[in-house]
């Protein structure tokens, strides 16, 4: 190896190492660090809010026929939320979970001092 082999080496290594080249590294080197955790990031984000349950409790509750005899009696003075707590429980039995919301929401709605229904929400709603 001769002496200006060795000098172009030691030149092009200085050059390499040098705070420019350096940065440029280093900025290369964070800005594809930033695109990597904000497209996983918004993977992230995208994720979550597809996993948001969508807001049913718009409607309202009606009572239906044919839903069987079944009866608890609940801490209520209005009929019609008693009506709408046993409907809601006959709806969680049959996996029905949303339908059951719905009654229980109504019945909390007519009475909330019940405290009832807002036990069946939170039985409609939990993991099933």
């Amino acid at each position: 190896m001769s002496l200006s082999t060795i000098l172009e080496m030691q030149e092009r290594k200085d050059t390499a190492n040098t705070p420019e080249a350096t940065r440029t590294n280093d900025c290369s080197l964070h800005l594809f660090e930033a695109v990597r955790i904000s497209g996983a990031l918004l993977a992230l984000i995208w994720c979550f809010l597809s996993c948001v349950p969508k807001n049913h409790t718009a409607q309202r509750a009606t009572l239906l026929s044919g839903m069987g005899e079944l009866h608890h009696p609940i801490d209520t003075r209005d009929a019609e939320a008693q009506k709408l707590f046993d409907q809601g429980l006959t709806l969680v039995y049959a996996f029905n979970f949303a339908e059951a919301e719905h009654s229980f929401r109504q019945a909390a709605k007519i009475d909330p001092e019940a405290p009832m229904p807002y036990w069946g929400i939170a039985l409609a709603l939990a993991p099933n």
